[in-house]
């Protein structure tokens, strides 16, 4: 495990660990503004456990520049999930095999969650500003993605949220808990959730803030009217 520092824009000064082959750390290269850290393979980047506790209450919103470098990509965007034992319970941004992109807010999934997928499918080669935007309504109107300043079309494949979605309730003790202990949450994630996941891209400009962004501070965010997209 090494340690990298990532620019974080909510708190500057905290650094990130990659986590993945030591000896094929992701390379640096140009991206849409400064720099960006090329994921490859299972490497990730795990930014701790000390931010962006966010319920299903809370208003708030996720951002984050990437590229897509393959074809054959996908898997995980941005995520903070205590995991399989806890049936993935948490918030997650992923992108799907046919590149159509998907959010979910889980207390326990498939049964306990709100799922939206989008109609259509994110470009290859291309740099992409991706927004999750949820209201903290608990109900799948309420949870929003936008791609380069746009809201995608979405069609809701879950609308059954009805806990928490960082902790449940032990019945014996009265104790909020999770697998790896009590009030015990995981670590906000770049470019993992679990590990079925092939990556091939380029992540840089990750964001997380409270509220549910509005289009007009969504547009602002992308720079859709000042920014032309680059492919290189």
């Amino acid at each position: 495990m090494n340690l990298l520092t990532l620019e974080d824009l909510v708190q500057p000064d905290s650094a990130g660990y990659f986590w993945g082959n030591k000896d094929r750390l992701p390379p640096i290269v140009e991206g849409i503004d400064g720099k960006a850290m090329t994921l490859v393979g299972d490497g990730w980047l795990d930014m701790g456990n000390k931010r962006h506790h966010f319920d299903r209450t809370d208003p708030f919103s996720l951002s984050l520049w990437f590229r897509i470098d393959d074809e054959s990509t996908y898997g995980p965007l941005l995520a903070k999930t205590s995991g399989l034992f806890d049936g993935d319970r948490g918030y997650h941004t992923f992108l799907n095999k046919d590149h159509t992109l998907t959010a979910r807010m889980v207390h326990v999934g498939p049964d306990n969650e709100l799922t939206v997928q989008t109609q259509d499918s994110v470009s290859t080669g291309s740099w992409h500003h991706i927004v999750m935007a949820y209201d903290g309504s608990s109900r799948a109107s309420g949870l929003e993605l936008y791609l380069d300043g746009a809201p995608m079309p979405i069609r809701v494949l879950s609308d059954n949220l009805r806990q928490s979605t960082t902790v449940t309730i032990d019945p014996t003790t009265g104790d909020s808990t999770n697998w790896a202990g009590p009030g015990r949450f995981t670590d906000w994630l770049i470019g993992y959730e679990s590990a079925d996941a092939r990556r091939r891209g380029r992540w840089m400009n990750s964001r997380c803030s409270p509220g549910a962004l509005t289009l007009p501070e969504v547009n602002l965010l992308s720079g859709r009217k000042s920014r032309k997209r680059r492919s290189h």
